[in-house]
C-alpha cells in the first residue's frame, strides 16, 4: 500500500486529509510534501470540557475523515474541486491531501460560509483567506482555481517562513509547522512539541 493518506486530529480547527486524491502518480518528494508526516495523537482523549469538543484519539480522527470523504464525494462540485485541487497541488508542489484537509477544517467544504465568508465575516472561501491580511481573490467563487491558488500560496509562504525560522527542524515538522502557521501565524510556531497545543492542529499519516 502507498503511504498517502493524511489524517489530522485535534480541536475545532484540526486537519485531516482524504484518500480521494490518493494516487501513486503524486510525487511525495515535491517541495511541500512528505512521505512521512509528523506523528500526532488524533482527537484528544481527555474528557470534554465543552459540548462542541471532539474526543477519542486517532480512531475518532479517522472516522471523522472517512465521513467527510463520503460527504465531499456526494457533492455536485466534487469532480470540479478534485480537478482544481490537483491542478494547484501540481503547480505549487503541495500534497493535495493537505489542501483538502485545510478546506475541510476551515469551512467544512463551504457549508459553514455565509455569502462566501466565515470566521465572523473575515475569512473568504473554502480555505478561509483572511481579508484583514489579504486582498481576497473571489472572481471565480469560493472553490475556484483563483481562490485555491491564493490560499495555497499563503500556505507555501507559511511553510517557507517556518522553515527559515526553524532551520534545524526535520522536513516533516517544517511542513507541520507551516500548516499550523497558515491558521494562526508563524510567530506562534515555537516548538515541535507545542505545535498542537497552540493551534488545535495536528497531523498523522495512515495507509491508503
Amino acid at each position: 500500500m502507498t503511504r498517502r493518506l493524511l489524517y489530522s486530529v485535534s480541536g475545532v480547527l484540526s486537519l485531516f486529509a482524504f484518500p480521494v486524491l490518493c494516487d501513486s502518480s503524486w510525487n511525495a518528494a515535491r517541495s511541500y510534501s512528505e512521505s512521512n508526516y509528523a506523528v500526532t495523537n488524533g482527537w484528544t482523549s481527555a474528557p470534554a470540557t465543552g459540548k462542541n469538543e471532539r474526543r477519542g484519539g486517532v480512531k475518532a480522527s479517522q472516522d471523522d475523515a472517512r465521513s467527510s470523504l463520503q460527504y465531499l464525494k456526494s457533492r455536485s462540485e466534487y469532480k470540479e474541486v478534485k480537478k482544481t485541487v490537483w491542478t494547484v497541488a501540481s503547480e505549487k508542489g503541495v500534497d493535495p491531501n493537505i489542501i483538502l484537509a485545510i478546506a475541510s477544517r476551515e469551512s467544512n467544504f463551504g457549508t459553514t460560509l455565509k455569502d462566501g465568508y466565515g470566521d465572523k465575516g473575515n475569512g473568504y472561501g473554502w480555505m478561509q483567506v483572511d481579508d484583514r491580511f489579504h486582498v481576497t481573490y473571489s472572481s471565480d467563487g469560493v472553490h475556484g482555481l483563483g481562490h485555491f491558488r491564493q490560499a495555497v500560496n499563503i500556505l507555501v509562504d507559511s511553510i517557507n517562513a517556518v522553515s527559515k525560522k526553524h532551520s534545524d527542524w526535520e522536513r516533516e515538522y517544517k511542513i507541520k509547522g507551516g500548516i499550523a502557521a497558515y491558521n494562526f501565524g508563524v510567530r506562534n510556531v515555537q516548538t515541535k512539541e507545542g505545535i498542537d497545543k497552540g493551534t488545535f492542529t495536528t497531523i498523522t499519516l495512515v495507509m491508503c
